[in-house]
């Protein structure tokens, strides 16, 4: 390794010497098939992640892990970061180093990204999906991205950027490059810039996975729609998911998409929003949910107190139905109500949710008008998965199926009881009903 004292030599030299190669059984690197997103043995590859922006720099090393460990615990197996953070807790890391000499992107500081790396290393040892934002350029080109620098800055040097950081990150198989961030580039004349960063990586670590963050309601292609896009992103919100997943669900050319965030908890969400963003996404058709949460994103100073919060045991309890399908062998995809043997009794349900005195006028009829907007529902040969985000009603047409009730929250199962021909959600809150021949999903009495 004496030959390899320059900055550059050193990390085409450890690029060289530990090598892209993962371990045997790892779910990495992953491709993409159609609207499918593989593992490494070819199995589907389902996101459950955690949106912690800042991690980079806002935590030491043990903090990391301490973080990274409580995750796994949890079932996530996904995060999503920034690469360089220029306003919360950043620039400098909490060793105090900067990214860059002079904010130079031709002067990278060699003992940040040595912090870089030395994380990622925690988050591939746990086996961590790492979405990985080389230029956050943030909300409207402002302060808190790096759009306004990026703007100053010439495409050679930017590309020489992106030679650096794909050269340093080019051994690790779980990163998929997420470019743009929270705006849409081409608005404020930041492609250009954006697209240098990407052919830098690309010219040293070809064939990775890159997707997108536009700004919200808007998914990557929208703002994106480039040759290197190959794998799209939704971005949404409460009331707007259900309408974004299906028109990213129907594009064509077909390209898997991720939802990469919707409202976080603790940030204008409840636990009702951040319930139906998740199940739409897992149900609806995109490959997996990233989750946030405000303590966790900026890492604030009770940052523990938030690894546990309605929000993440909601996603611990999807974590642990994906794995009951995984070990069934049973890959749902997304289906229109009308193609499933769901028959929702309009009428009915519009007269008791009328009933329930937490529920407004305009929800108790919308079964009535239309409620298939609502329900997200996936199946395979053996298994119908439907979430039921209102108190509904409805028959079943497969007499012979395993019928239950999956709690969102807690991840307990109750059988689903027929009653004159008519199934009723167990209350006014939101609940999975799940159909079955052979899954195993409705086995005991907690997932």
């Amino acid at each position: 390794m004496q030959a390899c004292k320059a900055s550059w030599r050193f990390l085409l030299c450890l690029v060289l010497w530990q090598g892209a190669v993962a371990a045997p059984d790892s779910p990495f690197p992953l491709r993409v098939s159609g609207s499918r997103l593989l593992d490494a043995q070819g199995a589907d590859f389902r996101i459950v992640g955690d949106a912690p922006w800042t991690l980079l720099v806002a935590l030491t090393v043990p903090e990391a892990d301490e973080y990274l460990a409580a995750r796994q615990a949890a079932g996530f197996n996904t995060i999503l970061v920034e690469l360089v953070e220029p306003f919360f807790s950043g620039p400098r890391n909490r060793n105090g180093d900067a990214p860059f000499v002079d904010g130079d992107f031709s002067r990278p500081v060699d003992a940040y990204f040595r912090h870089v790396t030395t994380v990622l290393d925690l988050a591939e040892k746990r086996g961590f999906l790492v979405l990985l934002a080389p230029a956050y350029i943030g909300w409207q080109c402002g302060e808190q991205g790096l759009c306004q620098r990026l703007l100053k800055t010439p495409e050679p040097v930017l590309e020489g950027y992106g030679r650096y950081v794909g050269t340093l990150l080019a051994r690790y198989p779980n990163l998929v490059w997420v470019h743009g961030g929270d705006a849409d580039a081409n608005r404020y004349g930041a492609l250009a810039r954006v697209e240098a960063v990407y052919r830098g990586i690309n010219a040293v670590a070809p064939g990775g996975l890159h997707t997108a963050h536009c700004s919200r309601n808007f998914s990557a292609v929208d703002c994106y729609d480039r040759p290197w896009l190959n794998l799209n992103s939704t971005y949404s919100e409460c009331e707007q998911t259900p309408a974004r997943v299906l028109k990213d669900r129907e594009r064509k050319p077909v390209l898997p998409s991720v939802y990469i965030e919707g409202r976080y908890e603790e940030e204008k969400a409840t636990d009702l929003c951040l319930r139906s963003q998740l199940w739409w996404s897992y149900l609806g058709g995109p490959v997996g949910h990233v989750f946030g949460n405000k303590r966790i994103w900026r890492f604030e100073k009770d940052w523990r107190a938030a690894l546990d919060t309605p929000g993440a045991r909601a996603m611990t309890v999807a974590s642990r139905l994906l794995a009951r399908l995984r070990k069934a062998e049973q890959q749902v995809t997304a289906a229109a109500l009308a193609d499933t043997p769901l028959t929702l009794h309009r009428w009915s349900t519009g007269w008791s949710r009328l009933r329930e005195p937490a529920y407004p006028l305009g929800l108790a009829w919308s079964e009535v008008l239309d409620s298939d907007a609502e329900i997200p529902v996936a199946r395979s040969a053996t298994v119908t998965i439907a979430y039921l985000p209102y108190l509904t009603r409805f028959g079943y047409g497969h007499p012979g199926d395993t019928l239950c009730w999956v709690d969102p929250r807690t991840g307990a199962i109750a059988p689903a009881a027929v009653i004159a021909g008519e199934i009723r959600s167990p209350d006014a809150a939101d609940w999975l009903f799940v159909a079955e021949k052979t899954a195993g999903i409705c086995a005991g009495t907690v997932l």
